[in-house]
């Protein structure tokens, strides 16, 4: 898959003679398979695109990922089957064709409206109860959490911003709307591959796509806004590494690293927006514990914060969610795998794990001592647009993540696929920076800035 090639200019030409965007595929499908694929099943989506035209080809190869015609195929994507076959995308047997890459529309809000996208990711597993077992080095594509994140990102045009961990690609080509320069970084080497793609697919060329860990290949740059959905599942850090979710570090050491050094790589007035799991523990207050995490750096950097924890699942719970996530349930390893990580989670003290998000600013210099920190204990809603998807392996029924609205076709998900339609809310682009007040001893509960 060469970014560089004509190839992404070609799909991108095709995906829209096609009329392949959020809002057809969304009135083709209609409400209910719309509800059915969130719940992984495609009978509903296959009755409503049978006609042949080259829309319902392109949403039954790619959203359903159930097989077409080679004819069907050329009359959605001229000239450009052999070659999607080529790069991995396709696969053509005799007579018919299907996907070996997710192709999906995607609408993110700018300034000017709604901006048609499409992001290309690895496939949606288990549809219609096949077996979901995702390999290491999956890349996953929309996702609630991204869609979460982006909408909670701030929106202000910015001269340089980070996607730390970018994965597909999907919070780089929401900051290439109001940033001038874009800096997407990731170890995954097939992330990166899909990164470059999706950045060339859409058009987008201010974003340049980095290998490496975390902060390792901007170690000396400094950025006006970073967005980051880090590899945050709380874990042993043993066993075999997913790495879009796991970090190999232990508990929630990831998303500490990066909050201690995110101030380190802002500009003044800059923010860094995280999505993320945190541990919580045996007889401290969640907020003490995040607080601990924002003071000064070596540099005498001190950060303003503000943090929203949304949600909190118990260790048995939580564990049962990321072993399906896996795929892991009904295999002969699951029950061992779950009580050794039941039994890592008592042994650490932890009583739950969080789920929420976190802005912290290297604004104006703060004396040592008066850390400025608000915090908020409640769930949260956000919007975007994308067909509906599960993450790999969990079902409705696994998860308890709340409700997300996204936009990439009135349909979009990840953990736990309960997706909704708002136009209005997906329409809205968030310019305010976050207030921040109290001290670092606030409590939960404080009410949060208008977004």
């Amino acid at each position: 898959m060469t970014a560089t090639s004509t190839l992404p200019h070609r799909l991108r030409e095709a995906l829209s003679a096609a009329g392949f965007t959020y809002d057809a595929v969304a009135d083709l499908l209609g409400s209910t398979a719309h509800a059915a694929l969130a719940r992984n099943q495609t009978a509903p989506g296959l009755a409503r695109t049978a006609d042949g035209s080259p829309l319902a080809t392109l949403t039954r190869l790619f959203l359903l990922q159930t097989a077409v015609t080679r004819a069907e195929a050329e009359a959605a994507l001229p000239d450009l089957v052999d070659r999607l076959a080529v790069e991995g995308f396709l696969e053509t047997s005799v007579g018919e064709v299907r996907a070996r890459l997710d192709c999906r529309p995607y609408a993110a809000p700018d300034a000017a409206g709604d901006h048609d996208l499409w992001v290309a990711s690895d496939l949606t597993p288990g549809l219609d109860g096949l077996p979901n077992r995702v390999s290491a080095d999956h890349v996953l594509g929309i996702s609630s959490a991204s869609t979460s994140l982006a909408q909670l990102t701030l929106r202000d045009d910015v001269v340089t911003a980070l996607d730390l961990g970018t994965g597909c690609g999907v919070q780089a080509l929401h900051l290439a709307t109001h940033a001038a320069r874009v800096v997407a970084t990731d170890v995954n080497p097939r992330a990166l591959r899909l990164a470059r793609f999706n950045a060339a697919l859409n058009d987008l060329t201010g974003i340049e796509v980095r290998d490496g860990s975390y902060f390792e290949p901007v170690r000396d740059e400094r950025f006006d806004l970073i967005a980051t959905n880090p590899p945050f599942v709380i874990s042993p850090g043993t066993g075999e590494r997913l790495v879009y979710r796991d970090s190999g570090l232990p508990g929630d050491r990831v998303v500490e690293d990066i909050v201690r050094s995110a101030p380190r790589h802002l500009t003044p007035g800059g923010w860094c927006q995280v999505l993320a799991n945190w541990v919580i523990t045996d007889g401290t207050p969640w907020d003490e514990r995040l607080a601990g995490w924002l003071g000064p750096t070596e540099e005498g950097i001190v950060s303003d914060a503000f943090v929203v924890q949304r949600e909190v699942l118990d260790p048995a719970a939580y564990v049962e969610l990321w072993l399906a996530d896996e795929g892991a349930a009904g295999t002969a390893d699951y029950l061992r795998r779950y009580d050794t990580w039941l039994s890592w989670f008592a042994d650490q003290g932890i009583e739950g794990s969080a789920s929420a998000g976190s802005t912290c600013g290297a604004g104006p210099t703060v004396p040592q001592g008066r850390r400025r920190c608000a915090w908020r204990s409640g769930p949260t809603r956000s919007s975007s647009r994308s067909p509906p998807r599960s993450e790999p392996g969990v079902t409705p029924s696994t998860t308890s993540h709340v409700s997300t609205t996204t936009r990439s076709s009135p349909l979009a998900c990840g953990p736990g696929p309960t997706c909704a339609r708002s136009p209005s809310a997906s329409r809205a682009r968030p310019t305010r920076r976050p207030s921040c007040s109290g001290s670092s001893g606030a409590s939960a509960g404080v009410t949060p800035p208008t977004p």
